[in-house]
């Protein structure tokens, strides 16, 4: 009988840890302050800027202002219930 609970209880432990999970959540592309630095206002152009870093996702004030964004962060959950951050 104690072995039966024994190996119960292991079955029940590798079933909850098999349905434990991590996930790294990555979208979009960060720019690094370095390569924001070769921006000047009034000499870079538009096109320079669209080349360097792709199309922006939202553009402002008479298309002057280019705004990207990016998301880095990660997940995990166990038997259901988890977290996140970003």
């Amino acid at each position: 009988m104690k072995k039966l609970i024994c190996t119960g209880l292991l079955v029940i432990f590798l079933g909850a840890f098999s349905a434990c999970g991590y996930k790294s959540i990555k979208h979009g592309s960060e720019i690094s302050e370095a390569e924001v630095e070769g921006i000047t206002d009034g000499k870079t152009s538009k096109d320079e800027v669209y080349i360097k870093f792709g199309e922006p996702k939202k553009i402002l004030e008479d298309g002057k202002v280019f705004i990207y964004n990016w998301v880095r962060g990660s997940k995990w959950h166990i038997l259901g219930f988890g977290s996140g951050s970003a």
